[in-house]
């Protein structure tokens, strides 16, 4: 009975013990689970990036995306630009500036342009063509009712021609003969106070008394006294087999 008093106080220190060291053992691997668990998110954090530094990267490249944009919608505008100045040097030969608004209409037999005034000349010189005469003129001063018979009570017989390049201070004239005599020479048909590009030039006549002589007629368009282009018609009693024909026209 003493000898098992006294192991007693001995045991319950051993039970003790061995409770302790199972507490010790569990603590160690679930702290040993934790930093592997640690260890894995912090991987995956480092794989991802911080969310604040993916929310950066992703609106600079949205910012780079509409900086691309605006810049490919300034080039297409560009090319649109140089295709228009394209077509316009292919049809008229040279360089052209842009320009203002077309001005009012000019007075007297000062031409209204088809296009603007330039400010520098087109093409390596100035060209009359497509000379004719006619009845009238519209509203940009191009031929209307084109022919090369009228009969004599026609009230202004227009001759009408295409100039590409009208430079400013030039002096526009016009011979007219009937039947191989001078009839009217009109030497200051027309001095324009400016540059003109591709526009319809016109001097006129009005009969001397009610009619105008019948015949044969030519009328001769200068620049500065040089001969640009003639043009010859008719002025004859209308017939009713009588058609009218284009003009034949000259140009140099």
């Amino acid at each position: 009975m003493h000898w098992w008093v006294k192991l007693w106080p001995l045991g319950l220190l051993l039970m003790i013990l061995s409770l302790t060291g199972c507490d010790t053992l569990t603590g160690a691997a679930e702290i040993e689970q934790l930093e592997t668990r640690n260890a894995q998110l912090q991987s995956t954090i480092e794989a991802l990036g911080t969310p604040l530094a993916t929310i950066a990267a992703l609106e600079e490249a949205a910012t780079q995306a509409v900086l691309l944009e605006a810049q490919l919608a300034a080039a297409q505008n560009e090319a649109l630009a140089a295709k228009a100045t394209l077509t316009v040097l292919q049809l008229t030969g040279g360089a052209v500036v842009p320009t203002p608004a077309p001005p009012a209409a000019p007075p007297g037999d000062q031409p209204f342009a088809l296009l603007t005034p330039a400010a520098t000349p087109v093409g390596t010189g100035t060209q009359f063509s497509q000379t004719v005469t006619a009845t009238g003129r519209d509203a940009q001063d191009c031929p209307v009712g084109a022919t090369s018979v009228f009969p004599p009570d026609t009230r202004t017989i227009y001759v009408i021609t295409r100039v590409n390049f009208l430079p400013a201070g030039s002096t526009l004239s016009a011979r007219w003969t009937v039947n191989g005599e001078l009839f009217f020479d009109d030497t200051r048909c027309w001095i324009p106070d400016r540059n003109w590009t591709d526009i319809c030039a016109y001097c006129s006549i009005v009969p001397e008394g009610a009619t105008f002589e019948t015949g044969d007629w030519t009328v001769e368009l200068f620049l500065d006294g040089q001969l640009m282009s003639q043009v010859q018609f008719r002025v004859a009693q209308p017939t009713t087999s009588a058609v009218a024909t284009p003009p034949a026209a000259m140009t140099q």
